[in-house]
Formats: C-alpha cells, structure tokens, sequence
C-alpha cells in the first residue's frame, strides 16, 4: 500500500524518484520497491493491486482507484452547501446542475466552467465540492478540463488538499492539470514546491507548453530563483517558445524581479511582437530595481514604436500591441513622481486625455498624486475637482500633497470637507491628516481625530498608532503619546520607533535612550530608522559613550556600512567634540553622497575650523558631487561663524550665479548673521528689510543677538520692535533686549524689558546641561537643587570662583536683572557650571570634560570656563545648541564669535 501525504499549509509534497534521495520529502512511496526501477511512476501508472492512502492534516481517506467512483464516495459524503443571499446566481447553477444530473439531461462544460468560477468569485468552498461530488458521480471528473478548472477553483479557495485530491485521481494527467497543480503550489507560497513538480514532469517526460512554462516562471519569480529561472528559459528556447508573446511577458517579469536587467532586455528584444504586457513588465522592472530614468525612457521608446506603427497596424485591421493602457500610465506618472519631472508629467497627462483616459479613477488619483508630489498643488486641486467622482483615495491623495508641502491648514479643511461628503477616512487619510495636525501644532483638532479613531474601532492600525504618538510628540503632549504607546507597544518595532522618535522631537533625550535600552531588554531587533533617532539623541546629549555602544551595536546587527547610519555618526562625533573621529567615520563611506558631505562640511563649522570645511567643498565637487541648497547653508554657517564677511558675500553670489542655486530664507538667514557677526549691523538690517521673501523671528533674533554681540542699542531696539509686533510672547526678543540694556549700562531699561515679558507671558525655555560620566548621564538646571552630590558640587564652585578671580575672571553680574537675589550666587548656579565642577568632582585629572547645553552657552559661563580650563589643566568642550566650543588653557575655538 503506498502512503500519500499531503500538507497544504506548506512543507513536502514531492515525487520521490529514488528511495536513497531522502533530501526530498516523500510525496508518494511504495512499500514493495523494484530495486531495478529508476524512474518513480505515479498510481495511475502503477498496477492497482491494493489502495493506497491520503492523510490530509485530520482526515485519513481510503480510496480504491480499481474502482474509482467507489473510491470517491468512500472519500466524500454528498455536501450540503449553505448559501447566503449574495450567493443567488451561485445557489440557481448549483441547483441547475442537480436537476441536469438528476435527469441526465446533457451538461454544457461552459457551464459547469462558470458555476466553478462562480465559487471561486464568492469564495465558497462547500459548493465548490458540491459541484465536485456531482461531476464525480456523473462520471466527468476525469475529463482533462474539468480537472484543471478543479484544480484552479480549489487553489483559489485556498484548498490546497483538495487540489491535489483531483490532480491524484486523474488517470493521467496532461500538461493542462500539471499547469493548474504547479500554479496552485506557486500562488499559495509553495515555491519551492512548485518548481521540484516541474521538474518531475522532465522525468515523466510530459509535454511542456506555454502554460507549464507559464507556470513554473511565476513560481521562479516568487521565489526569487533566477538560476532556475534561467533553466526554464532554456526549456523554452529548446520548445520555440522563448519568442511567444503570452510566456515571454512572465519571462520578462521573472528576470526582473530577480534584478537581472540585462536578461530581461534580452528576452524582450526577442519577441517578434511586443505586447502591452510585455512593456509593462520592462518597465514596471526598471522601476522597482530603481532605474527611474531608463524606465522612462523605455516609456518614450514605447510611445514613439506605436506611433511608428499605429499606421500600417490600420492598415491591417490589427490591434496596436505596443498602444500604452492604464497600467502602462500608472506606471510612468508614478515615476514622473518619484523623479519630479513635471513636464514629462505634462505630456504623460496629455496622452492620457487624448486616449480618452482621463475619467479612469485610478489613472485620475495617480495623476493627483504626481501633481502633488511635484510641488504643482493648484494643477492637482484643479485636476481632483474636475473627476466626474472623487472615492476615499482621491481626498487622501490630495490632502498627502498639501500636507508634504507644507500647507497644513489647507490639509485639515480638506479632511473637514471629506467628512461633509460623507466619504469614510482610511488609515491612509487619517495618518496625513494627523501629519497636518503636527505641523501646525493643533492639537484640539488633533484630539477630535483620535477621537474619531476609537469611535470607528480602527485605533489599533500600526500606522495610525505611530502618527497619533507622533502627533501628541511634536505636540508637546508626551504624557499622551506615551499613553498610547504603553496601550499598543506590542504592536511591534514601528510604535517603539515612533515613541523614541517623539522623545527626541520634544527634547526628552534621555527618556529616548532609557525606552532604548528597555526595547534592547525585551528582545526587539532595532532597525536603521530605531538608530538614527538614538545617534541623535546622543548627539543632543553629547553621550559619547552611549554613543559608542550604540555604535557596537549597528556593527552587530550589519549596519556598519548605512549610509545615512554613517552621516548621522558624523554628526555624533561632531556634537561631542571630536571633529578628528567625524572625520575619521567619514572617510569609511565608500561613496557619500550629498548629505553625507553636508554633516562633514556641517561638522567643520560647528567647530570653527574654516579651512577644513572650505577644503571638503572643493573635495566633493571634485569627485563629482554637486552641491545643493544645504551644502551652501552650510558653508554660509562657516563663514558666519569665523566672521568672514567677504569671503561669506562671495559664496552666496556663487551660489546663486554659477551653481543656480535660488536663495532660501535660510541662506538669507546665514548672510544676515555674517553681516550681524562680522559688525555690519545696519548692511544686516537693510538686508533684512528688502528680502525677498517675509522674514520670521529667525532672522530678527539672529540680528537682535548681533546688536548684543557688539552693543548696538539703536539697532537693536528697532529689531526688538519688530520681533514683538510678530510674537509677543516668544521669550528669546525680551532675554536679548534686556542683555543689550544691561552691557549698555541701562538697567533701568533692562528691567522694563523684563517687567514686559512677564505681562507677555512670555516665558523662557529652561536651560539644561548635561554630562556623561561613565555609563550614567547627569543633568543640571539653573540653580539645581536636587543632585545627590550638589554640596560637593557647590563647593568645588565656591573653590574655583576664588581661584577664578585671581586668574583674572570678573563675573558678568550685569546678566542678572534681579536685583532682588545674590547676583553671584545666581551666575555659580547657572547650569553648565554645575556640570563643569560635577565633571571635575568625578572624573581623573586631565581628562575631558565634555558638556551638552540645550541652549547658546551664555556670556559669563563663557568666560569662566576658559579660566577653568587653564587654572585647572583641563580641556573642557560645551555643545550648545549653535556650535561646539573648545576651551583648552584660556582660550575658546569660536575666538569670541559666539
């Protein structure tokens, strides 16, 4: 008795060819082996001397193939299919064919054809047996059709064990059967399956057509196996049908997906006539093995073939094959969104009117969205309004556009007319309208769609979770999103992400790395978006340490050669006061890109060294490298930072005449700092005043902390006018206006500026240092109370402000404008001097001392801690939030341009 197994979930269903070939696991076995037979023969080849057995996961049937209708009745009871309402015109041809059996009136295969896919359309696999059953007891369930549409209709359902039930009981299969029993494995994840049947049909010596070929290249192409793909490929060349349009087109795809670009312009360029199909395959491959241009230009190539034969193809009353159709469109507009190519997106559209395409929907939504994500807002607002009807993806589209550029209001009254439509958000509008919600900080309306997430029962969607946690982040509202987050951190690796990200937005560092470290105790494998968000967490903190575990474990887990892993490093190195170790991880990235010689370039002006970054321009456009807008808002940053005025002026006008760069508001920003930094106050404020573009608080407060810088009162009152008229109750006008007052002598004034913030209500963001000793990173706040060593601290500020004062340091008392406390006990309580002495307390002599600052380090911490370097050997580096600062032995790296 030979045993037959069957697992439809997965595993073996092969045909043993030999008993010793015991790495493939026996689909069919015979007890009694002729050792002198090489070649496996199936049942229906076998003599029938006794039945063998199918198990199928719980059901064990014994059938006799000596008599077959026995058999089946012995395997299957008569079923009795229930129907729902929808399934009228399923139920009226089941019952048809029981009347045709019952009567043995003549059954029509077209019918019985059109019941099956009947079942398969409503997925209903109990009528589908029924049909089974009756075809079996009216004796055409060995009809070669009728099994390969069996064999389909059960794949469809997701039936693999039935599918091989009537692949079995076929006396002998023809090429159709194997066909529909190969594609059945190849569509339900059985790949490999799939392709070990093909290869048995070699040994059986069945006849191969186009569908077997069809077939076993969509399971290669599932299974990613281009080496098997290639043999198939030679099969076919071998039986002519290399050049068949049908199977040349899966070809195509096959060569494709497995990133063989080259052997699928081969297969292509051999096809006498090339169909649509054929097309679409080349260039949905360029696409997704990302050769946008080439896919476009395949796309031209196309058109200009049909326009060749659109003619003589008249002529000959044929159809054009190469003529594009919608899925050729919505290929070609999404590239022409991905590459930004509004023109070609013009004529795209053009040829979709003139094709009479333009009210398909799905074409309609995908041209939205390539006018959207071209920045042509208006020509994607007029094209949306004139669809004869918009669907749910249509107003997500839309409201994705406004939102990517920036234009949040518009997006939220979007998504407030879609609920006036009555249209039903999905997950996607929901995330883009949460999106909106971020970046205009409004979070009432963000809560009413939270609110509107719950009611509808869809809050647990992963996306949806990731974008309320970072709405409530960006939101300020931490406490919210991490509500959330504690409610779905099961829901896996992107909530965990989207919550570190959130501490990071909203300044929580540490809370960041201590829900980093708790996601590497359970377990969870990190990814590059997890490390990303921690590196800039410890950049902000200047964790080195942290920051070299960290960097540990991107090596252990193979994501030492990331690219934006590497640039993100750079700025880690940069931000904890080692500009020799950015370069260093610099130079292991084997080919940077823009951006990667952006942080470099970035890295070099935030430690001063001017040269260095000038050097690294000329470097990357020698090896090929074109700056873009950031490149030069950084090398703007250097000249600012070192006072390079002339050389600052000669950039920008580079910038904007040889490389075309158009000036941003934040290049004008960074000239209007080196003016403010280099003493041209009133070239900044004329500058200033004849930009081109709105100026916001950026710029007034960059001129206002100039006019501090070289106690220019008249200016800087006119610049604190105008920062006040624009936002009242921003603290950062009143802290510099008061400064200016103060430095000026007029204390008086000073207090009022004071008195006004206050009535403002505008109230300063707190300042914070922090420190890394050892594994542990401590943070102080102004006149902090609450560290378990702040007497030792204290004390060792009370021992250096004596030593300080012999070394020369005189203390900024003018800074503090109450009158009413110790203004010296004020300034030894500032933040980053509790930092310095805790760093000096805990750590050996000579050693680094490296401090982080949330905020621009202020002008008496400044001068002390270049006394502290010197009359306490040390060097001592503060990142603030503008540069990073080096004190070693008395002097600064910013040379006082702070």
């Amino acid at each position: 008795m030979a045993a037959i197994t069957l697992f439809p979930s997965a595993s073996s269903l092969l045909l043993e060819l030999k008993k010793e070939e015991e790495e493939l696991p026996p689909l069919v076995r015979t007890h009694e082996t002729d050792a002198k037979e090489s070649v496996w023969k199936p049942p229906w080849m076998r003599p029938s001397k006794r039945p063998f057995q199918i198990a199928n996961a719980d059901l064990t049937i014994q059938k006799d193939y000596t008599n077959r209708d026995s058999g089946y009745r012995n395997g299957f009871s008569h079923p009795s299919a229930s129907y729902s309402p929808e399934h009228e015109h399923l139920q009226l041809a089941v019952s048809a064919l029981h009347r045709i059996c019952g009567s043995m009136e003549y059954m029509s295969m077209d019918f019985v054809f059109h019941a099956l896919e009947l079942c398969a359309v409503n997925h209903c696999l109990s009528a589908a047996k029924e049909i089974h059953f009756l075809l079996t007891f009216s004796g055409f369930d060995s009809d070669a059709f009728i099994v390969c549409h069996l064999i389909r209709t059960y794949a469809s359902l997701e039936d693999l064990g039935s599918a091989w039930k009537v692949f079995l009981k076929a006396h002998e299969p023809t090429h159709f059967s194997w066909s529909a029993i190969i594609s059945a494995h190849a569509n339900l994840g059985q790949e490999s399956i799939a392709l070990k049947l093909y290869n048995q049909m070699q040994v059986l010596k069945v006849g191969l057509d186009g569908h077997v070929f069809v077939a076993a290249l969509k399971a290669c192409t599932a299974a990613v196996d281009l080496h098997e793909g290639q043999t198939i490929h030679s099969h076919m060349i071998a039986h002519a049908l290399n050049s068949n349009e049908f199977s040349g087109g899966f070809l195509i795809n096959m060569y494709v997906t497995c990133s063989s670009l080259e052997e699928a312009s081969i297969a292509f360029q051999v096809l006498p006539r090339k169909g649509v199909a054929s097309w679409n395959a080349l260039i949905a491959g360029y696409v997704n093995n990302g050769e946008d241009l080439r896919a476009l230009e395949i796309f031209f190539i196309m058109q200009q073939e049909h326009t060749a034969s659109s003619v003589s193809q008249l002529d000959d009353g044929c159809e054009d094959a190469a003529k594009p159709d919608t899925i050729t469109y919505l290929h070609v507009l999404k590239l022409c969104a991905h590459l930004g190519v509004i023109e070609e997106g013009h004529s795209v559209h053009a040829d979709i009117v003139g094709r009479g395409l333009g009210t398909d929907l799905s074409v309609g939504n995908t041209l939205i969205d390539m006018y959207g994500k071209c920045g042509n807002i208006q020509d994607a607002c007029t094209f949306f309004h004139a669809l004869p009807a918009q669907d749910v993806v249509s107003w997500s589209v839309l409201i994705s556009s406004h939102t990517q550029h920036g234009y949040s209001s518009e997006a939220l009254e979007l998504f407030k007319q879609m609920q006036a439509e009555h249209i039903q958000p999905d997950s996607f509008t929901i995330v883009c309208t949460l999106k909106a919600c971020s970046m205009q900080g409004a979070i009432d309306k963000g809560r009413k769609i939270h609110e509107h997430v719950v009611a509808t029962g869809i809050e647990s969607d992963i996306f949806i979770v990731s974008a309320l946690i970072d709405m409530y982040s960006k939101c300020e509202c931490c406490t919210d999103a991490r509500s959330i987050f504690d409610q779905f951190q099961d829901s896996g690796l992107v909530t965990w992400n989207a919550m570190i990200s959130g501490y990071v937005q909203f300044g929580d560092l540490q809370e960041a790395l201590a829900l980093y470290d708790q996601m590497c105790e359970e377990g969870i494998l990190a990814c590059q978006v997890t490390y990303l968000s921690v590196l800039k967490a410890c950049s902000g903190l200047a964790a080195l340490r942290k920051g070299l575990n960290v960097q540990s474990n991107i090596i252990r887990d193979g994501f030492e050669g990331d690219l934006c892993i590497n640039t993100t490093l750079i700025d880690l190195y940069s931000q904890s006061g080692s500009l020799v170790d950015a370069c260093r991880i610099f130079n292991t990235i084997l080919e940077p890109d823009v951006v990667s010689w952006n942080a470099l370039i970035a890295a070099c002006a935030q430690h001063n060294a001017s040269q260095l970054a000038f050097d690294s321009f000329h470097s990357m456009q020698q090896f090929g490298i074109i700056p873009n807008n950031a490149t030069f808002v950084c090398i703007l940053s250097v000249c600012s930072h070192a006072g390079l005025v002339k050389e600052g002026c000669s950039q920008f006008k580079l910038m904007r005449d040889y490389y075309c760069v158009s000036p941003s508001l934040e290049h004008y920003d960074s000239l209007i700092d080196i003016f403010g930094h280099g003493g041209c106050l009133e070239e900044a404020e004329d500058l200033l005043e004849t930009l081109p573009f709105a100026p916001d608080l950026t710029e007034w407060t960059s001129l206002l902390s100039s006019c501090r810088m070289h106690a220019d009162v008249s200016i800087g009152e006119r610049s604190f006018d105008r920062f006040v008229s624009m936002n009242h109750a921003n603290a950062s006008a009143y802290a510099l206006m008061s400064d200016i007052y103060a430095q000026a002598g007029r204390q008086v004034d000073a207090d009022e500026v004071e008195k006004l913030r206050k009535y403002a209500n505008a109230w300063k963001k707190p300042a914070k240092a922090f420190i890394e000793i050892e594994t542990r990173i401590h943070e102080f706040s102004v006149g902090d109370e609450s560290h378990p060593q702040i007497e030792d601290i204290y004390a060792k500020l009370r021992e250096l402000r004596q030593r300080m004062s012999e070394g020369g340091y005189k203390a900024r008392v003018d800074l503090v404008l109450n009158d009413e406390v110790d203004k010296l006990k004020s300034l030894c309580g500032h933040c980053e001097k509790l930092a310095i002495a805790f760093g000096l307390i805990c750590t050996p002599s000579g050693t680094t001392i490296r401090v982080s600052k949330n905020l621009r380090v202020c002008a008496d911490c400044h001068n002390a801690s270049k006394v502290i370097s010197k009359i306490e050997k040390r060097e001592i580096i503060i990142s603030d939030a503008f540069r990073c600062h080096h004190f070693k032995e008395g002097d600064c790296s910013c040379e006082s341009h702070y």
